[in-house]
């Protein structure tokens, strides 16, 4: 996976996670370029924080609505895995290798919720991995007045591992960890660089995925000490041995 399309990633479930904005008819038509003189003109389309960095210079084409295209891999694998792929009698999945688990719907079948749900968990958002550095991530009001971030973090580096339903990059579509230690998918953020009374902290968390009643597990990266001026935060990976490993257990969800 590229840098660019990682972090057009990161960019959009950060966005989702923190607000999904009404869609309201706005005066925008295809061909428009909106800059920061012409903002106001998607403030009711736009989610706060995209409102923002448009008001600071970020443009946009607007374009015709159109189909948006599964990536080729994760379609192929779709086709060729789905036929088999099943729920069992508690709706947990089987038979699962990758690609969407269920690309036929029968609104009348009884367990189409859960399939709803199963397809949404492994949408080809993305199937693989991302490793991503120095990440920035802000929240915003919907108050178009307040240019501020509601919240700012800077984080060193941000990854994630999938060994389930991989299409792109070796081991396709299974790694070993998803089937022996039944890992679905581990996923880190450390250290957090901003803010300062943060920095230091990080976690990684992993999942599990023939039961996903089991509980997930995050490992806390918690400071014992300040960190001084003096460190180079390009040397997070050799700051883990001055941090005391907390490992909890939360509900899965």
């Amino acid at each position: 996976m590229n840098a660019h399309r990682a972090t057009a990633i990161v960019a959009s479930s950060v966005i989702l996670s923190i607000i999904v904005p009404a869609v309201t008819t706005g005066t925008v038509k295809p061909g428009d370029l909106i800059t920061s003189d012409s903002a106001t003109a998607v403030v009711d389309l736009v989610s706060p924080g995209n409102y923002s960095l448009v008001r600071q210079g970020m443009q946009m084409k607007i374009v015709s609505t159109g189909h948006l295209e599964w990536p080729p891999p994760y379609k192929s694998a779709t086709e060729k895995y789905s036929s088999q792929v099943q729920l069992d009698e508690k709706g947990e999945l089987r038979n699962y290798f990758a690609g969407q688990p269920f690309p036929l719907l029968d609104p009348n079948d009884p367990q189409v919720a859960l399939k709803v749900m199963w397809n949404f968990s492994f949408r080809p958002q993305y199937t693989d991995d991302a490793d991503i550095r120095y990440v920035e991530v802000a929240s915003y009001t919907g108050d178009s007045k307040i240019t501020d971030p509601v919240a700012h973090f800077t984080i060193g580096h941000f990854a994630f591992y999938n060994n389930i339903g991989r299409t792109e990059i070796s081991p396709i579509p299974t790694d070993s960890d998803g089937v022996g230690p039944d890992i679905r998918y581990r996923f880190g953020a450390f250290p957090f660089l901003e803010p300062a009374e943060m920095r230091g902290f990080g976690f990684i968390r992993w999942r599990p995925y023939r039961t996903p009643t089991r509980r997930q597990h995050v490992a806390l990266f918690e400071p014992q000490q300040k960190s001084t001026a003096g460190n180079d935060q390009r040397h997070h990976l050799g700051h883990l041995r001055r941090y005391r490993i907390v490992v909890r257990k939360q509900p899965g969800s």
